[in-house]
This record gives C-alpha cells, structure tokens and sequence, in this order.
C-alpha cells in the first residue's frame, strides 16, 4: 500500500493531491453516479471491504452533489445501504486481528487503518449529507405551506419515512465497531482526536433532529454509549461538555434527550464529573445573562428533566444551584430550581433515616422553598406554593417546618395576583385534608387540654426530681453494701454447677430476694438471684463470662434489686412521651391559630370580584366542612350570600358546594333519605336569621331539582310529626322549618296535609310552643299555589273553626308575659287573617269585643302593620313619589339595634340593586356599614358594593359623594375605618378611564379642603389606585393642587408608597415618568431660601390687591348670569349654594364624559383652578409640614 488516507479538516482537501495522502482522481458527475453505484454494489458482494480503495471517488461524488432533487436523495440512500453493509464486514474482518495478543504486521496494521477510516469517513458524511437534505426539504415545505396556504400540502418527506430506523441501525453498527479496541491501529496505540470527533459529531448532529420518545428511546441508548467509550477510551471528556452545551442553548427539544443520556452515561460508565462539568458551565453562562430568554429556558428544561430521571445525581450540586441562580432575574430559573428542589426532597429525602449532611442538604431545600414563598415575581410565589402543596400531598413536610409554611400560606391569601391566591387556598386546603394534629378541637379546648397537659408535666417533673434525690440516696447506701456481699458472690461465681431446680416462678424468687435484701440477709439473698438468673434462662450467658465480669453482672443485678425493694422507680420514659404530648398539643393550638387566622380572610374571598377565588374558598370550605374541620362553619354559612350573585357560575358553584355536602351520603332509599334529613337539619340549625332566605332559595331549586324527593319529604313529616323513633322536639321544629321551606316550592306539600299541620299547630304541641304555633301558621299559608295566576282562592270565613282556633290561641299568647318569638308568632297571625280569612275581626266588629283598651290596641297595631306594609310596598309601586322621603330609610343605618340596622341594610340592597331608588350621596351611610361591628351586616354591604360594580357605573359615579361625606369632619368616622371603607371601594374600580378621571378629580380637593385629615384622606385614597402612564402624568399635571400639602408626612408617604408599587416591573417609559413625579415631589419638600421681609410684606400685598381684583372681576363678571338664573329656577334652598366650593368633586363631575365638554362647566372647572393656583399666595395660614422632612 502506497497511500495513507488523512481525515480532512473540510472534505475538499481531498481533491488536492499532498504527499502520500490519498486525494480524489475522479469528481463524477450526477449523470454517471447510478452507473459507478452499481459497479460499487458488485465488488461489495464479489469481495473484501478492501474494494473501497478503488471505489472511494464514487461515493465522494455521492457525498459531494449538491442536488436535492428525488435522483440525488436516492443516490444518497443507496450510498447509505452500500456503506452500512461494508462497514459491516469492515467490522467483521477487525475482530479476529484486535482480538489477537500479538499486534498486527505494520503493512497489515496499516491498511486496516486507512480501511477503517475511509470506510467510517464515507458511512458519517453520507449520514450528514442525508440529514441535512432533510432538514433543509423540511424547511421548504413549510415555506411553500405558508405562501399556499389552503393548498394540498407537499409529499416530499413522505418518500423517506423509514429514515430514522436506518440511522437507528447505524448507530449502533457505530456503537458495536467502537467496542473494539481500535486504538491498536495506531502506533503508537492512541486515536487520533480528529477520528474520534468525527464519529461522536455524528451523534451530536442526531440529537439536534431527533424528538425522543418511548419507540426511539434505544436511538438515545447507542448516543450516549457512543460517548461513554469516546470519554472513557478516548479522551473525548473535554470535548464533550463544550459541544453539549451548544446543542442546550439552540435546540429546545434536546433537554429531553440529553437528560436521559446523562442518566446512562452514570449509570452504565459510571462517569459523573462530566456532569459537574456541565452544571459549572450551566450556572457561568447563566449568571452573565440571566433574563428570561430561550437559552434560560431552554437550560431549565433541561435541569428539570434530569432532576426527574436521576436525581440522585442532581442532588449534590443543588446546593450550588441554589447559591448561584437563586437570585438571578429569569424567574423561569428561580422556578426550574425550586420545582427540582421540591422533586428531589419528595424522591429521595424524605426518610427519617437519612444521614446527617442529606438531612442539611434537604433542611436547606426547604428553607429556600419557604423564603421563596415571599418572591417578588408572583410567577415564582405561585410554583412555590403548588410545590409545596405537593410535597404536602406525598406527606414530604417535615413536621418542623407545617407551621412555618401554613402560616406563609395564610399571608399569601391577600396577594394581588389572583393565581397565587389561588395556590395558597389549595395549599391551606391540603393542610386541613392532611393534618397532623388532627384539628377537630377548638382553639379554646385545645388550650385546656393543653393546659390540663402542662399540669401533668410539673407533677411529673416534680415526682422526677423527688425519684433522682431518693436514687443518691440508695447509691450512697449501695457502696456501702458492696463490700459486705462481695465476697458471697466471689463464692457463687467459682460454682460451676447449675443450682439445684425449683418451683419456684421468677417473680417470686425477686420477691424473696427484696425481703432479704430489707432485712440485710445478703448470702441468701446473693444464693436466690443466681437461682432467679437460672430461671430466667441466663445461665449460659453468664457462664461465657469471664469471672471478674460475672461478679460484676451479679452485682449489677443485686444493685437493680435493692433499687426495686426501696420502691425507686424511673419516670424519665414517661416524663419524655409527657414532654412530647405537650409540645404536640403545642403546636396544634399554633396550627389552629393558624387557620382561624386564615378564616376570615378566605370569607373575604367568598366576595372576591376574581371567580377563582370564590371557586378556591368554595371548595375549600366545602371540604373542610366535610372533614369537620373546626371554624368552617362560619364560611359555609357565608357562602349562601353568593346565592344572590348576579354571576351564574358562582350561583352554580355554591349550590353544588351545598349539594355535596348535606346530599352526598354512601346509603340509598331510606338510609340515604334519613342522612340526607340528620345533614340538613344540622346546617339549619347553626343558621343565623338572615341565612334563611338564601338557605330557602337553595332548598327551592333542590326541590324542583328532585334533589328533595317525596322520600326525604316523608323522613321530614315522621320528624315533625315525632312519628320517627327518637325525635328530639328542637328536630321535630328542625323538620318543620324545612318543609316551610320545600312548600314554597312545591304548595302541594302543604295543601295536601293540612289536616296534620292544623292537628300539630292549633292543637297541645303548638299551645305549649309558640314556635311551633307560627311555623305551623306559615306551612298553611304556603298551601296557596303561588304559581297560579287567580287572584282568587278559598278563604276560611270567620266563624270557621281553625278561625276561632288561631285566634283563641294568639289571645293567650297575646297576654303572656315571657311570650318568645312574640313577634314572628304576631306576624304569622296576622298574615293568616288578611290572606286565609275573608275578612279580618280585630277592628270591624267591635260590638265583638267591646273592651275600649283591646280596641285601642288592635286599632293602633293595625295602623302600625299598614304604615309598615304600605312603606314598602310604595317604594315598590312608587318609587319618584317616596324619593323624597328615602333619607328615613338610610337614618336607620345607625340606629343602636342591630336587627334594625340589619334589615335596613338589606331592605337598601335590594331596592338600590332593582333600580327602585336613585343611587345619590346618601349611599355613604350605607358604606359605614362595610365597617358594622355585626359581620352579617357587614358582609351583606361588601356583597352590596361588588354587585353595584359590575353595574355599569354607578359606583364610579357616586364615589365623590361618598369620599365626600366620608372624610368630612362632621361624620365623626374614625381614620381607620375611613381607610377599611376605601380600600374595598376603591378596590372595585379597575378601569384605566375611571381611574384617570379619578386621580385627576381627587387632586382638584386638596384646595377646595382645608383640614389636614381631609388631606391625609385623599392622598391614601390616591395611593390605593393603580397607575399606568397616563395617571402618572395625572398627577405630574396637578402637582400644584398639593405640592403645599406633601410637606405633611402622611401625606408624602401615600405618594412615596405610589412611586414605589409603581416602578415594580414598570416600563422604561413609565419608569421615566415617575422618575420625574419624584424629583417634583422632592423639590416641594425643599426649604426655600429667606427673603428681605420689605420684598415679602410688599409681595404678600401684591398678591392680596391682584387676589382682591380677581374675586371683583369674577363677582361683576357673573352678578347677571346668577340673577337670570334665579329667575329661571325660583326660589331654591340657600342651602345648595353653600356647597359651591365642593362642586370640583360632585357627582356629576365623576360620570362618563360626553364627546363635547359644556363651556359653562369648562369655565366652572377653570375657576376651581385659578383659586387653587391663587392658594399658594396664603401658604402662610396653612401650616408648612408636620414632623417635616428636611426641615430644621
């Protein structure tokens, strides 16, 4: 052989002829390439691999071509058959001479070589050339695809659909020939780094095209076994970590792949510091550009699939992780870290068995999860806290850190991202399924148990010391007796004989050896515990013993004696499991009061404007109700305010929640219908009173629902009636306030059993319980079909015996003196009379009851009941008529009895809800109840306030009236409470449009005000909106009105809190402009410099002859208008015109704009403005800044 074939930098080296290399003689064109294929195909068959000395131009012109067309792409595949078979025998004929001890003839070595190398040179080009053919057809079609968009899609790649099995096949033909030692053809025996880069870049290529998946996971396998013999053989560990990365940062779908290969590389090479390598390389690249770009994207995916598929050996280098990118920017590594921490302490580091640095490292994971809770991106605290939750779910939570992580939880529940929001109640909610202190208790029995507990602890503790001062004691006694039996036990030890056998049991043979050991007898007692020890089965230890430590066994067991017959005893195991309950019950009083913290918060949420957080507290308390989770109760009774929720999903949610809870029992028929019964007279039971109309909307809906069907409908009457063995009587009203409810729905309940309810009501039940007296009164009042469209129904006439019944029995209640519920069993009556008799008797006979004192009564009472009645139904009927009189209804919002304030403020509801009165600045008065010290009330005004939200603007509109009045010094309302009120509000308005108007109405108050609270008021009412670049500018643009008022420090810390949640994540532009709201705001703060009192007194005079000119100007100016106006309108209240200097914030001003602005108003608005601008001159009266920033 004359040539040696040299691996080419680039394949056109090989058409310059350079020494003995071998170069290419013949580039073959496309035309003559089939016909040398098929001479390359007969000497492939007809002879060795050694044909493609004279056949290698052939496939150099194959591997050359630069068509893609159909003929070319088949050259290449029959260029790809050709070579897989000669690479085959190629490795046929290498394994019998590398197998060899002896090393091949140099002429031998040497043709094997250039064989090898030719062979696998053309077999990796014509791989490549075909995958880039097929990635570059792959891109074409998706051009053509989208500039023919609708047309029939290309086949081209159809014609080569097996590709990726022969590539498959090729790979491990690769893997199979890199198994031999094919070193030994090199002299001396080292490969050349090109060869093996050549054959491992091959692999690198596939990997960058090849998706993984479950069918061409062995592709993957013969990869990465390629590159554990490269590493290991081959020296290719440098190499490889550079060209790995590369292929992370560009390709997406690689991280899959690469993951898995790294796992195979550990496993069956045992090569790990490649990986460290890699993780180094990782977190440098990572912490010089940290952003959210594809390359930290496509580096987490990877980090993520590893920590999946081999987290063992992703654990040792979290920590490093963690140190490193941790605290970068992309919150999409924060997130990757965290979720692989979460992983690993789930998979592996959740014994309790685990050595000391893997209990560090996992206590360090935690940590890091915890503090990550509190992250500044909401993206991150949401992962956190699903992480945790399902460390929770798989019991991975340590129990030193539940507390730590539930009361996170509990804070994360007034996050302003409704996704966090959402991931802390679900978390919460696995804290309750999973409890470990079993929360069944209340707060207060839990802390007498506790206590109780503490108490046994002391005596114990005491009792301990008592037993350790009793134990010195007895040893100082005992080394006085060790002399004394030293020299018996000497003597029995030196016995080589077992005693002679007893009776006698263990346990008397101890008590015989306690009375000899009492009465000081030591020889025997020494003689009976070597009987006891034989007795016992020791006899065979002892005799393996050493005689110096027999005597000591003896002596230790005589020792134990003495103790025992002095009455010693060790309470130390007992005092540690007391020292234990203690701290258990410890930390479940921490664990309640971590939820009932949580608990008032999740009812907020049940008002929430975001669905899924009234979807998440829903569920939530659905689930710990069911549970019987103590402090649930208040939130499932809370939920049926959703009932009158104008969205029908939340309507649909609590209904369902309800439908689970008191519906879903493991029975059928009977059974089911008597759990179903017990379930909904339990939950009507911890109703308050203004629960029941919703619960009797929802029960209405189950009875038209058949979820009340005539079987449970049965179980209610055998309650009510005590027909049903062991009814309580308070079941028994249960049962019958239940089927009030159903009968509302469905009259014939009623109406077909008025027979039993007249027998219970009117009869001994009802004379002895005034409560079932009325219930029964109303169960017969609901026999009226209220679907039916006649007015007209049967009516009892006067002298009809239920008549004289009803009205015997409300006589004798009437005059009772401790009658309970005398108004509702009053009402009740009532009702029967006007709406099931023909005519009432209390005032149109009197010749019946001639009494003047009873007529009296009944006349005033009826006067009462109409004035009442007719009130209402005014309003209903005629709502323009009443409107002058609606301030009698919002006067009662204060009244002192809370059931008067509780109607009033549902009564408003609805009828502000239905349009039946006008929404005017007496809704302030309704918005002080948002801060009722009675929760129903104050839960029915935020309900209130959300549904006028989502009704085009009426809030909006009535907002100024309501800061208005609010922070008026007259309303007597405290500051704080101010501030509760605003912040829910001001809350509900979302609409960049209404915000903008807002921010710029509430800057024109600060001149128009004059008392420091009032300022304080509008610059907190300020700082609860959210700013975009137009209110920024908002604000830039009215500095004027309250750059005087900044110097206040309240007041400046509501605009520097602005400024701050503001440039959170802002925009360059928007950042821009806050930057220079600061810097104004800063200036007024500065103190300006003293002046010649000559120039201030002559300023100051100035101002006041051009303040005195302008207010002459404008009098003049406007002396006609007002007259002409007057004459117009008449005679008004001169009350309207005192409240001129507030007209800046009226109503009106706060409504949608019109496309054209009215001029009188424009130049009412520019007034407003010049007077502020003319305030500046009498900064003197106003006091410059209370604990003054920057002043001396």
């Amino acid at each position: 052989m004359d040539f040696q074939f040299n691996l080419p930098s680039s394949n056109t080296d090989l058409l310059n002829s350079s020494g003995d290399s071998y170069y290419v003689k013949h580039l073959y064109s496309s035309s003559e390439i089939p016909d040398k294929l098929k001479v390359c195909k007969q000497m492939l068959f007809q002879s060795d691999p050694f044909y493609i000395f004279d056949h290698f131009d052939t496939y150099y012109a194959v591997i050359e071509n630069k068509s893609t067309d159909a003929a070319a792409m088949k050259n290449l595949f029959r260029a790809f058959d050709l070579m897989y078979i000669t690479v085959d025998k190629l490795g046929s004929s290498l394994a019998p001479i590398l197998a060899a001890t002896e090393p091949p003839a140099p002429q031998q070595r040497k043709g094997y070589l250039n064989l090898t190398k030719m062979c696998l040179f053309l077999s990796v080009n014509v791989v490549r050339k075909i995958d880039g053919n097929i990635v570059r057809l792959q891109q074409q079609q998706q051009n053509s695809q989208q500039k023919r968009k609708g047309n029939k899609q290309l086949d081209t790649l159809e014609e080569y659909p097996d590709w990726d099995v022969k590539r498959g096949k090729f790979l491990v033909q690769l893997y199979n020939l890199m198994q031999f030692p094919l070193q030994k053809l090199w002299n001396p025996p080292v490969a050349e780094e090109n060869f093996v880069n050549m054959l491992c870049e091959v692999c690198y290529r596939t990997l960058e095209v090849l998706h993984m998946r479950n069918d061409n996971r062995h592709v993957v396998d013969s990869i990465f076994q390629i590159f554990g013999i490269a590493i290991k053989r081959y020296n290719h560990a440098i190499n490889f970590p550079v060209r790995i990365l590369q292929i992370l940062r560009s390709t997406e779908h690689a991280s899959r792949s690469i993951a898995y290969g790294i796992n195979v590389l550990h496993e069956e090479f045992g090569i790990s510091t490649v990986f460290a390598v890699l993780i180094k390389e990782i977190i440098e690249s990572l912490s010089m550009g940290s952003a959210d770009t594809l390359v930290s994207r496509y580096f987490s995916n990877f980090l993520t699939e590893l920590a999946t598929v081999a987290p063992k050996l992703m654990i040792p280098h979290l920590s490093t992780l963690g140190d490193e990118l941790l605290g970068c920017e992309s919150h999409v590594l924060r997130n990757c870290i965290l979720q692989i921490m979460g992983d690993a302490v789930v998979g592996e580091l959740t014994s309790e068995e685990l050595p000391e640095d893997m209990k560090e490292a996992r206590d360090e994971f935690l940590d890091n999860l915890l503090m990550h809770i509190n992250d500044i991106s909401a993206h991150v605290r949401a992962k956190v806290l699903q992480i945790w939750n399902h460390m929770k779910e798989e019991q991975a939570v340590p129990l030193s850190f539940q507390l730590k992580v539930l009361c996170a939880a509990v804070e994360r529940l007034e996050d302003k991202t409704c996704s966090v929001r959402k991931q802390a109640v679900q978390l919460i909610k696995a804290f309750l399924e999973r409890n470990p202190f079993a929360a069944k208790l209340t707060l207060v029995e839990l802390q007498k148990k506790y206590n109780e507990e503490v108490e046994k602890m002391e005596k114990l503790s005491a009792l301990l010391a008592a037993e350790r001062k009793q134990a010195e004691e007895l040893e100082e006694k005992w080394n006085l007796v060790i002399p004394k039996m030293l020299p018996f036990i000497e003597d029995i030890v030196k016995q080589t004989q077992d005693p002679p056998e007893t009776q006698e049991t263990y346990e008397d043979l101890v008590q015989r050896i306690n009375t000899m050991l009492l009465e000081e007898k030591y020889q025997e007692a020494v003689s009976l515990v070597r009987k006891a020890d034989h007795v016992a089965g020791n006899s065979e230890l002892r005799l393996s013993l050493k005689e110096e430590e027999q005597c000591a066994y003896y002596l230790a067991l005589l020792k134990s004696y003495i103790f025992l017959a002095n009455g010693c005893k060790d309470s130390n195991e007992e005092f540690g499991t007391q020292i234990k309950t203690v701290k258990f019950l410890q930390d479940s009083i921490e664990f309640s009061k971590a939820i009932s913290k949580a608990m008032p918060k999740l009812q907020e949420m049940l008002l929430s404007k975001t669905n899924s957080d009234v979807f998440e507290a829903v569920d939530l308390f659905t689930t710990g109700y069911m549970f019987g989770i103590k402090g649930t109760e208040n939130g499932m009774r809370q939920m049926l305010y959703l009932v009158w929720s104008s969205d029908k999903e939340k309507r649909d949610a609590v209904s369902d929640a309800y439908k689970k809870v008191l519906f879903t029992t493991d029975q059928t028929g009977r059974t089911h219908a008597l759990h179903v019964v017990q379930n909904l007279s339990r939950f009507l039971e911890s109703l308050e009173y203004g629960h029941y109309t919703a619960m009797e909307c929802l029960v209405k809906e189950w009875v038209h629902n058949e979820d009340i069907d005539g079987l449970i409908i049965q179980v209610l009457f055998e309650r009510f009636t005590l027909k049903l063995e062991g009814t309580t009587e308070n079941e028994s009203r249960l049962a019958l306030q239940l089927l009030i409810m159903c009968s509302y729905a469905k009259s014939s309940i009623a109406s077909a059993n008025i027979s039993i309810i007249e027998s219970i009501g009117l009869g001994l039940r009802g004379k002895q319980d005034p409560r079932i007296f009325s219930g029964c009164l109303e169960f017969l009042l609901n026999s009226i079909d209220q679907s039916s469209t006649t007015k007209y129904y049967k009516r009892y006439d006067a002298e009809y015996s239920i008549v004289q019944k009803v009205t015997e029995m409300y006589s004798k209640f009437f005059f009772h003196p401790r009658i309970p519920d005398f108004d509702q069993v009053t009402m009740k009556t009532l009702q029967f009379y006007y709406r099931l008799c023909q005519t009432p008797d209390i005032c149109k006979y009197p010749f019946k009851y001639p009494d003047s004192a009873l007529q009296q009564s009944a006349s005033l009472a009826l006067i009462r009941f109409m004035c009442v009645s007719s009130r209402i139904y005014l309003t209903f009927r005629f709502p323009n008529i009443i409107e002058p009189w609606t301030g009698h209804f919002y006067s009662t919002l204060h009244d002192e009895n809370t059931e008067l304030r509780l109607t009033a403020v549902k009564m408003l509801s609805h009828l502000i809800l239905h349009e039946m009165i006008r929404v005017k600045g007496q809704i302030a008065d309704l918005a002080i109840c948002i801060v009722d010290d009675n929760d129903e009330i104050k839960n029915i005004t935020q309900q209130f306030f959300k549904e006028i939200a989502n009704k085009s603007n009426i809030l909006y509109n009535v907002l100024p009236d309501i800061i208005s009045k609010l922070s008026d010094s007259s309303s007597n309302l405290e500051e704080e409470k101010y501030r509760i009120i605003m912040r829910y509000i001001l809350g509900l308005i979302h609409k960049d449009r209404q915000v903008e108007t807002l921010v710029e109405k509430l800057c024109l108050r600060f001149p128009v005000t004059r008392e420091e609270r009032q300022w304080r008021d509008i610059a907190y009412c300020l700082s609860l909106l959210s700013y975009n670049e137009k209110t920024i500018k908002k604000l830039i643009d009215n500095l004027q009105h309250f750059k005087d008022k900044v110097q206040i420090d309240e007041v400046y810390q509501s605009f520097k809190l602005i400024i701050s949640n503001t440039s959170k994540l802002a925009k360059p532009e928007l950042k821009t402009l806050i930057g220079e709201l600061e810097t104004r705001i800063n200036d007024c703060l500065k103190i300006r410099e003293p002046i010649n009192e000559d120039e201030e007194r002559n300023s100051e005079n100035d101002k006041e002859t051009g303040r005195k000119a302008r207010y002459s100007q404008k009098k003049s100016g406007k002396t006609s208008t007002r007259s002409n106006n007057r004459r117009r309108r008449g005679k008004q209240d001169s009350s309207q015109s005192s409240s001129a200097h507030e007209s800046s914030c009226s109503s009106s001003d706060f409504e949608d704009e019109p496309p054209k602005i009215n001029k009188n108003k424009q130049k009412a608005r520019s007034k407003v403005i010049q007077e502020t601008a003319s305030s500046d001159e009498e900064e003197s009266q106003i006091p410059r800044r209370k604990r003054g920033r920057n002043n001396k």
